[in-house]
């Protein structure tokens, strides 16, 4: 029993110790206040108080005891007489902006002017005695595998230039702890934005193996919009993220820092035994950080706990089989646009247009980009997907999205679609169109070659040009201009060799003969 003396209730611990040992261990005065380390006055004026009644005061409660031992209790007696104070509305105005003290305390003076009021420094007191006895906290428990909470940490670590060792950004630290086992997983980010944010509750239950029923975010930007007595808005983000999780967000309150007492006692032991031994370090990217921050938060779940025995590691055993399993394929986190649909039915996204259906032409869909999906939502449902490409001015088609007619003509433009023409006016026609289109990749100067090869059996007739090209295959004379010089010259009906296309004449052409001339002007 401690001999400090303090609260009524202590002393009056002492009241009944002395009583016991006086009257059911028959001890004297001096034994007593040797024992208690009190004065012997003290402990006769006890006795003296005690009387005949003995044994039986250690009954009593400490109010009726007391009133017994302490007829007449130091200090002043509250004046029955001077204006009560309202320390309910006192505490409620208190929590307003830019109020005071002393300016409450004069709109109760002035309030009560011309009745006693208490002075200033006795309201002050007994505003102070009223505010702890109505300081009353709640201690929650939670089952296993039921709330995760997050919060991003106060403290920062700056990442450097390898180069030039400039600060480039300070990484924010985002803290994930388990309610029931306080297991803790922590991770440093380039911002505390939503790309982030989400990230990084996708990283946490990656860490944890499992889907916990409730997340439990503070109010950041990054994920609710608005928190209001009747209304929380989250982000859009954060609302898909749970309906793929299956889970619960339910935001703390607003100013309200003990609704998250458990991760704010963890955020505190990751800045203290994780963060500060890192102060003097100098990091260049967040992933030399991270790997950092994840050993110190493997050694800091497994530090023994004070008051109990295990560790934070060994009662999350128990936790990890109360989570739900993941599924298969983590959450991608998208951004989202609203885009109307221009006449050419694709949408430019950074600087690559993606298709979609004709037939919403000048209507406004929904567009979400993740690091490698575009997805194009209209009323709700899905309407086209393509893979996100980087390269620069690149036009994604997709098929099934082009009008009709479109469809027709980048059909009659195909490569395949000129082959089998060709092959339809006949053999040799179809195998010089193969010898044109050569081996993959097929160019757009193939498609043209192919292309001219085509008009010329509108020019010339499909007879005449099946006759050429069989002609040209027996001669080895397969380019196109050969084929062009057999039709004109029709030399598959006489058996002769093609002439050479002539080239025109004009002033720029020279003779063979100046290039034998081995003499030079000066």
């Amino acid at each position: 029993m401690s001999k400090k003396k303090g609260t009524w209730g202590t002393e009056m611990n002492y009241v009944r110790e002395v009583i016991r040992l006086h009257y059911e261990l028959k001890k004297n005065r001096n034994e007593i206040a040797q024992s208690l380390g009190i004065s012997h006055a003290t402990v006769s004026r006890i006795l003296g108080l005690a009387g005949e009644r003995g044994v039986a005061l250690l009954a009593l409660g400490d109010a009726e005891l007391k009133a017994l031992m302490y007829p007449n209790p130091a200090g002043p007696k509250p004046s029955t007489t001077k204006a009560p104070i309202d320390f309910a509305h006192v505490v409620s105005e208190l929590g307003r902006k830019s109020m005071t003290r002393a300016l409450l305390y004069q709109e109760y003076a002035k309030a009560n002017e011309g009745s006693a009021v208490y002075s200033y420094s006795n309201f002050c007191a007994q505003l102070r005695q009223y505010q702890q006895s109505h300081k009353v906290t709640m201690l929650l428990s939670h089952p296993p595998g039921e709330v995760c909470y997050l919060d991003y940490a106060g403290m920062t670590i700056p990442i450097y230039d390898a180069i030039t060792g400039v600060v480039l950004f300070c990484a924010q630290i985002l803290v994930a702890t388990l309610a029931y086992s306080g297991y803790t997983y922590a991770e440093a980010q380039r911002a505390q934005s939503e790309e982030c944010f989400v990230n990084g509750i996708v990283r946490a239950l990656g860490f944890f193996g499992g889907v916990v029923a409730t997340l439990v975010p503070d109010n950041l930007k990054a994920g609710v919009i608005s928190h209001t007595k009747r209304v929380i808005r989250l982000s859009r983000a954060i609302v898909e993220l749970a309906g793929y999780y299956r889970l619960w967000v339910d935001p703390t309150r607003v100013r309200r820092p003990r609704d998250k007492a458990k991760v704010e006692e963890r955020v505190r032991a990751v800045q203290n035994w994780v963060l500060a031994p890192l102060r003097n370090e100098h990091f260049t990217s967040l992933a030399t950080l991270n790997e950092a921050i994840a050993k110190g938060i493997d050694e800091l779940n497994d530090r023994p706990f004070t008051k109990m025995t295990g560790s934070r590691t060994e009662r999350f055993q128990t936790e990890r089989a109360h989570l739900r399993p993941l599924p298969e394929v983590a959450f991608s986190y998208g951004r989202w646009l609203s885009l109307k649909v221009p006449p050419n039915y694709h949408l430019t996204i950074g600087e690559v247009s993606y298709s979609v259906p004709y037939v919403l032409v000048a209507k406004t869909v929904e567009v979400r980009i993740t690091e490698g999906l575009v997805e194009i939502f209209h009323a709700g449902q899905r309407v086209g997907s393509h893979q996100r490409s980087y390269q620069t001015g690149e036009v994604v088609t997709d098929v099934a999205h082009l009008h009709p007619r479109h469809a027709a003509y980048l059909d009659s433009l195909s490569i395949e679609t000129i082959v089998a023409k060709l092959v339809a006016i006949g053999p040799s026609v179809g195998a010089l169109g193969d010898l044109l289109a050569g081996e993959p990749p097929l160019s757009e100067a193939k498609r043209r070659s192919l292309t001219r090869l085509l008009d010329l059996a509108h020019v010339h007739g499909a007879g005449e040009l099946e006759a050429a090209c069989h002609w040209a295959l027996a001669n080895n004379t397969t380019n196109l201009a050969s084929v062009v010089s057999i039709l004109e010259t029709k030399v598959y009906l006489t058996g002769d060799q093609p002439r050479p296309p002539v080239s025109p004449i004009h002033d720029n052409l020279r003779h063979h003969d100046e290039f034998t001339n081995t003499e030079r002007e000066a």
